[in-house]
């Protein structure tokens, strides 16, 4: 019995002592509860052919994304609203493979592009007449299927990012919009 409870002690301490790779990056996150989990290029492939909730953005060490620093604490408070758990949704940080134009990053756009259309969101976004990825871009996936995506980032007509200066109108559409594609699954 003490051998039990010993190997439950230390099975606790484990868990809890567990690194945080979301919240290590995300200072706002720090001790707080969400429901992101950072997962490898690999993980992102396979998700992308199952069901899940994908999020790419940049970590902030890499490029501090005003509008990931925006859209995050609003994902996380209406997932879990909804009752989602940690590490439920999947963020991937996209910015070494984009920056560095890898075949990595051409075979994620490869497996993306395909799948999306005007009914689950709209296509990438392109610059050249390259599909590219964007951030914070959340999709929703079944069986491999994008059911939605949606792009919190504001662009102009060019389709370059504009300074992020929200106002209610744009919080209120990023809570309706959130608030459907986490509902989806």
């Amino acid at each position: 019995m003490k051998k039990i409870l010993i190997l439950i002690i230390f099975m606790f301490l484990l868990i809890a002592c567990t690194p945080d790779a979301f919240s290590d990056n995300f200072s706002e996150f720090k001790n707080k509860k969400h429901v992101f989990k950072v997962i490898t290029y690999e993980e992102v492939i396979k998700a992308f052919d199952s069901t899940a909730i994908v999020v790419f953005g940049f970590f902030p060490s890499k490029y501090d994304c005003p509008y990931c620093r925006y859209a995050f604490p609003i994902i996380n408070e209406i997932a879990l609203g909804l009752n989602y758990k940690r590490n439920s949704i999947l963020f991937y940080d996209v910015y070494d493979i984009r920056f560095n134009n890898s075949i990595e990053y051409k075979d994620l756009i490869d497996l993306i592009a395909p799948k999306m259309n005007e009914d689950n969101g709209g296509y990438l976004c392109t610059t050249n007449d390259n599909y590219i990825i964007r951030v914070p871009d959340l999709f929703v996936i079944k069986q491999g299927v994008i059911l939605y995506h949606f792009l919190a980032t504001v662009l102009n007509e060019n389709g370059n990012p504009v300074a992020l200066n929200p106002t209610i109108e744009y919080e209120n559409k990023l809570r309706e919009v959130y608030a459907f594609m986490l509902g989806l699954l």
